[in-house]
């Protein structure tokens, strides 16, 4: 784990493991950043959409979350998007693994 680094770079931590869901990746990272408040889930959700469109990761599968069960229980009808780390986004992670001075594997 890349300690203290920048949200993006632990999101494709998490991806490297396997392909998430945004809620997935949203409850992994919440407390580690202290953005347990809906404002702070939605900070992790559009980093994960710029992470797509720094090519960083994909969109794999989407689905609506009808009943607010997996995002937002009080938004129902919210998009729910699993992401997939690229072989960029990979390359990439490891070259951040390689400098970063306060990277301990999990």
């Amino acid at each position: 784990m890349i300690v203290g680094a920048p949200l993006k770079f632990r999101i494709l931590e998490v991806l490297e493991k396997r392909p998430m869901w945004n809620y997935e990746i949203v409850d992994a990272l919440k407390d580690e950043y202290h953005l347990n408040s809906s404002i702070g889930r939605d900070n992790i959700n559009y980093d994960c959409i710029e992470a797509v469109s720094a090519g960083f990761c994909k969109e794999i599968e989407w689905e609506i979350d009808v009943d607010g069960s997996k995002f937002d229980s009080k938004h129902p009808g919210r998009l729910l998007t699993k992401y997939e780390l690229t072989p960029y986004g990979k390359k990439t992670l490891d070259e951040l693994k390689a400098k970063v001075r306060h990277y301990t594997p999990d």
